[in-house]
């Protein structure tokens, strides 16, 4: 409105900018370094240098009869910078404490801090509300302004109970309506009990097999799930009819008479056409099986561990990652109908922790324990494109169906990237007691929501960018 506050000696006064004429005295029994009046005229909002309040957001309430002071607390250092949001609602602060905060103004007794904005690793010194209110802007020392949803979370308040627990293998069904998960943490032996959800209603059932087994593969439309159980002194694939909780034998995965059925850590892809069968390990050794064939294709590509393997989706190429023990890895691209020698084979300067195939099978998105996401080129067998932005292991990785935009996750943050170009979408800061590291990613199939599975055993959804925002160039000026 054309007016500035100001400091004169110990008054807080309100200058008329465009109509000149005598300051206003605004009386407070607060000495602000800062402050800023909202817009609904009903507080000051500000903060100050003072050893005993300088950690604290000073309030200045306005009332008919007196005013009333507040001193909000949360942050652990000096707080630096200060805006209120355009419905005079919430006020957001930055601090040295490497933190930003959203507090509520609606009800100043209860003091509410509605969000803590982590991810700045250095003080933050400047805050801003897009008009509208809708987006906030932070800056750092650490030279770099992070965007954030003005929503107290673009996640779930209260992740439903049927979402958990749910551990690894994860499995989606291509409709987006169905997600199957095993539903204990076991790291050496492969489940025997495992959930599935109607992802709509929320409803879950818990299925459970007298084998051992590993949940491999849905139905299009979720109503059949294939598993590898380990019964009877033989490997066999085995197909389920969720609905009644029954399964059917498909046909035994045949293997060396000293093999191991379910070796600890064991690995498993199926094709999407479920055509071919994979498992590896940390042998190094991984064996293909035909579906509708008599004999396994066993091959060892080399000695090294297997952390990784995936069909891609549409000419079945089998792409595993591994690594050597001293911080490389190898990424080998084979087609199970071709001779083990017609494998190609590509370099990794880091430890591969999660693989995806885009959508055409240009690409393969690798997760590296180097805090970055390489982009492959099976067909030149280069990496094309390094994603540089994570603080911690990338641990997961997903596209969306339309391959524009890719998810990747280290446990603490989730970003969002345009695929094409490599640029960064936005960034997700998820709660620590959420858990990590983060063990998997997919999008439903329209592309509006990702989800996204912690060691916790917790799956949560978020809202994915619209194709408007994934295909927006960046502006520059």
């Amino acid at each position: 409105e054309g007016r500035l506050l100001a400091r004169r000696g110990v008054e807080l006064v309100q200058l008329d900018l465009e109509h000149g004429g005598d300051p206003e005295i605004i009386p407070s029994d607060h000495r602000f370094n800062y402050c800023e009046r909202a817009r609904d005229g009903r507080f000051l909002a500000g903060f100050n240098t003072e050893p005993e309040s300088r950690n604290y957001v000073l309030f200045d309430e306005f009332q008919p009869v007196r005013n009333n002071y507040w001193e909000f607390h949360g942050h652990t250092a000096d707080v630096r910078c200060l805006a209120i949001a355009p419905d005079s609602q919430k006020v957001l602060t930055g601090s040295a404490d490497h933190t930003a905060r959203v507090w509520s103004t609606l009800n100043f007794s209860q003091r509410t801090n509605i969000a803590v904005l982590r991810g700045h690793t250095d003080e933050v010194t400047a805050v801003a509300w897009s008009p509208d209110g809708q987006i906030i802007a932070t800056g750092s020392k650490d030279h770099t302004v992070r965007i954030w949803g003005a929503a107290a979370t673009n996640q779930w308040e209260q992740p439903p109970v049927f979402f958990q627990p749910a551990f690894p293998p994860l499995l989606l069904s291509a409709d987006g309506a169905t997600l199957v998960a095993a539903t204990n943490a076991v790291n050496t032996n492969p489940s025997q009990r495992f959930a599935v959800w109607a992802l709509n209603g929320g409803q879950r059932t818990n299925l459970a097999s007298e084998a051992t087994l590993a949940p491999l593969q849905l139905s299009a439309d979720g109503r059949e799930l294939f598993t590898v159980d380990a019964a009877a002194n033989q490997l066999e694939l085995r197909r389920w009819n969720l609905a009644a909780g029954t399964n059917l034998f498909v046909q035994e995965l045949r293997l060396p008479p000293d093999a191991t059925l379910m070796p600890p850590g064991a690995i498993w892809a199926a094709s999407h056409d479920l055509r071919w069968v994979a498992r590896g390990g940390s042998s190094g050794r991984v064996r293909v099986w035909s579906v509708g064939g008599d004999e396994a294709l066993p091959t060892t590509v080399n000695v090294q561990p297997v952390t990784c393997l995936a069909f891609s989706p549409r000419l079945n190429i089998l792409a595993l990652a591994q690594h050597d023990g001293t911080g490389l890895g190898r990424l080998t691209f084979w087609h199970p109908g071709d001779l083990p020698t017609q494998q190609t084979s590509v370099e990794l300067t880091t430890i591969p922790c999660a693989i995806a195939w885009s959508p055409d099978d240009r690409f393969l998105a690798v997760a590296g324990e180097d805090h970055s996401v390489h982009l492959c080129d099976p067909q030149t067998r280069r990496i094309v494109r390094r994603l540089s932005g994570h603080k911690h292991a990338v641990t997961a990785v997903a596209y969306s169906p339309d391959g524009r935009t890719l998810a990747t996750g280290d446990g603490r943050t989730i970003k969002l990237w345009h695929a094409p170009t490599g640029r960064e979408l936005f960034t997700v800061f998820r709660d620590l007691q959420f858990g990590e590291p983060l063990l998997w990613l997919a999008f439903t199939p329209d592309g509006t929501r990702f989800l996204a599975a912690d060691a916790t055993g917790r799956v949560h959804s978020y809202f994915a960018p619209t194709l408007a925002e994934a295909d927006q160039p960046r502006q520059t000026r």
